[in-house]
Parts: C-alpha cells; structure tokens; sequence
C-alpha cells in the first residue's frame, strides 16, 4: 500500500454564518463534500476518520465528529477501463454551546462511475440520509435573567421550550469528473490526478422545529470544488492543492487548501513461487525449496503482470509473461543447441 506523510497544509478561508459542518481538511472527507466521489480512488475499500474542536480554551466549545467508509461493487480486477458502481456510508456528530445542540447524521449513497477516455472517469450519485437533531433549550440564558451582576438561572425566563429533539430526512446528489494519470505506471513512480465536481444537498429543504411551533427551513447547499496533485520531477515529492466553494442561502464558504506529500513505498506487490511451478526443490529433500521464483507482480489498481514456467530435470525456464489478464502474452520457445566438434568427432 502506498504510504504518504503529510508535510505541509495550508488553509486560506472566508466564511459568512455558515449553517452546515464542514471541515478545513476537505481533501479527506471527500463524502461530506460530495458523494460522486464515491468508489473513485485506487484500491477497494476507503476508510475515513475525522475530528475536530473548535476554542479549546472555552468551555462547552464546538466538536464535530465524521467517519465514513466506501467501497467498489462490480470493478475489473485486470486493469481494463470499465463501468461500476461505489457504495458509501458516512456518519457525522456535531454538538455545540451550552445549549448543546446536536446533529446526528447517517447517509447511505450510491454513485455510478463511468470510463469516458483513458485514465478518465465521470460518476453520478445520490445520497439519502436520516438526521437527529436536538438542544437543551433549559440550559440556556437569557436577558431578562440577569440580576445586574450576573446571570441568575432560578430567574423564570418567561421562555417557551425545555429539551427538544427531532427527526427528519435528507437526501443529495452529486456530480463528478476524475482523471488519474498513475493508471499507466505500474510501479506508481508518478503522480497526476485532477478532479472537478459538483453537489447539492438538502434538496427537500427540511423543516428544523426548534421551540414550540418555531419552524424554520434548512436552506439547500451548493457546492463547486477542484483540485490537482503531480509529482516533482525526480523527487519523491508530490505537490497538490484543492478549492472548495460552498453556497448556502445568505451563506458563502471558500476554502483553498495545498500540501506537500513524501512518498515512502511505490506499492507494487511481488509474489513469489505462488505455485509448484515457480518453485525449485533441493534434489535430495522434496520438501526443502531451494529457489522462487517471481510469479506475479501486482499494482495498486490489481494491475498484474503474471510470469510461467516449465521444469525440466531439474531446470525451471519461462514459458510466458502476461499482462491484463493475459490479454497481452510474450511466449518462450527453445530449440536444442548442438556441438559442433560432436559431429566432427562422428
């Protein structure tokens, strides 16, 4: 698997009463930022955790919790450009205030990827989710409870609505465009991928019912985001950078994030003496492998290129190397050698 170490992270932001969570880090919560990004990454499964606290010096501050997790359903496993689908899951907490208001928030989404050109891909996804809210409206204090030196709780407010708590939907959609130029390499040693996307959220407008017969509307959200990561040439150093621009009723949020990236392994995976064939025993002891030989080598995106072999008295030789699920072949073929001072003696 191929490791990366995060050096740099950069953040630059404008934000005007945003209403919903969001995380500076929005590279790594891709599901959060749209979930046609779902099932569109190297590999099988993708696993996420994320948490943040907001004024750590202040008590009862802003938390907010995410985890999500995707994987692929119906992708090739022999290099070859095909369509399939991505199937994700995310959850995320936020609590706040000495009120203690809090989201709850399960979404289930399913995207479709489709190949447009080499190395390239467009999905579409929807996502449908269940949200709890709630807030500890008694724990709150209010104006006409200050006594002229503080706050004074045992002061009647005169303010309708102790706990409360709710239920609604939600449901999102997304749009998305990938290209990956790391699908050419087998031993991952470049580095090109730029993306491009879009997604709506709330697009039911759900009714929040704080208070007694208070209802307000949760404003739909917009979002518009792109990014790029290359190589520096002849380094192990990646360069990448994303904008995320969100809109939300009177609300706008800008994000420009960039880091630095240090490869530590290329992630191709070498397998050897996989069967009897790739594998030489000692003469005298069966049971005792004296050589392996490399049977398969395989990338990051299960790429693989697979090595044959014949024994021979003793002798191993290769019969074939394949690529793409054999679709490409090089085959071996001997012919005997002769001595030529064994006919002259004759």
């Amino acid at each position: 698997m191929k490791k990366h170490i995060l050096l740099l992270f950069i953040i630059l932001g404008g934000e005007y009463c945003a209403q919903d969570v969001h995380f500076a880090q929005s590279t790594f919560v891709p599901q959060l930022i749209n979930p046609a990004t779902i099932g569109v990454f190297n590999g099988w499964e993708r696993v996420s955790l994320s948490n943040r606290k907001q004024w750590l010096g202040i008590d009862n501050s802003y938390m907010t919790s995410q985890f999500s997790f995707d994987m692929n359903l119906l992708k090739n496993d022999n290099g070859k450009q095909t369509s399939y689908l991505g199937l994700g899951l995310s959850f995320f907490n936020d609590i706040a205030g000495e009120g203690q208001f809090g989201i709850n928030q399960l979404n289930l989404s399913i995207s479709g990827i489709i190949p447009i050109a080499e190395n390239q891909t467009v999905s579409a996804a929807i996502q449908v989710g269940g949200v709890q809210r709630s807030g500890k409206i008694s724990n709150l204090s209010w104006g006409n409870q200050f006594n002229g030196s503080g706050f004074d709780p045992t002061i009647n407010a005169n303010e309708s609505g102790a706990n409360s708590s709710f239920f609604h939907e939600d449901f999102g959609a997304g749009v998305y465009y990938n290209y990956n130029g790391q699908n050419n390499t087998l031993a991952r040693n470049e580095i090109s991928n730029i993306y491009a996307g879009a997604a709506f959220f709330h697009v039911t407008q759900p009714r929040l019912k704080y208070g007694n017969g208070n209802e307000d509307k949760l404003d739909p959200k917009f979002v518009l985001h792109s990014g790029a990561q290359v190589d520096i040439p002849k380094t192990q150093w990646a360069a990448a950078g994303s904008v995320v621009f969100m809109n939300q009723g009177p609300s706008q949020l800008l994000l420009l994030n960039a880091m630095m990236k240090a490869r530590l392994k290329n992630g191709t995976k070498y397998t050897y003496g996989k069967t009897v064939r790739d594998r030489l025993q000692i003469a005298d002891n069966i049971n005792k492998i004296e050589t392996w030989y490399l049977s398969e080598i395989t990338d990051t995106n299960n790429n693989k290129i697979n090595f044959f072999y014949q024994k021979d008295k003793g002798t191993i030789t290769p019969t074939a190397i394949t690529y793409a699920n054999q679709i490409f072949k090089i085959l071996f073929t001997y012919e005997p050698i002769y001595n030529k001072n064994q006919f002259n003696q004759e």
